[in-house]
This record gives structure tokens, C-alpha cells and sequence, in this order.
């Protein structure tokens, strides 16, 4: 049996564009945590596209270190 990825391992590779040995899956409620972070309104995460952008930023900042 191949190593399996750790979720950190299986971000990483597809944020940095290669395959994980899984789909790796970001749960509803983080939605939430990036909201407060940045201090927005789920409705306005869910519907304007700059502000999923800035989650996937953070979430990169937080994997890649970047």
C-alpha cells in the first residue's frame, strides 16, 4: 500500500497543482472562521468572488507558508 497523504500533504499538492492520493475536502464551517477572520457576512462569502479568494489565500498563507 502506497503512503497516504496527511490533509495538510493532500492541500498543498493540489493547491501547487498535483495529484493527491485523494480529493481533499474543506468543511462548511471554515466558511464560517474565514467570515469572522476577515469580518464579512457568509451571504457575501458565498456570493462575490473576491472573497472566496481571499479564503483560498489564507488557507495557502497557512499550508505553504507563503
Amino acid at each position: 500500500m502506497a503512503n497516504k497523504m496527511t490533509p495538510r500533504e493532500r492541500v498543498a499538492a493540489t493547491i501547487g497543482g498535483k495529484k493527491p492520493d485523494k480529493l481533499p475536502i474543506m468543511v462548511a464551517n471554515s466558511n464560517t472562521f474565514i467570515c469572522q477572520y476577515y469580518g464579512i457576512s457568509v451571504e457575501d462569502f458565498l456570493t462575490k468572488p473576491d472573497y472566496p479568494r481571499m479564503g483560498i489565500q489564507a488557507y495557502e498563507q497557512l499550508l505553504l507558508g507563503d
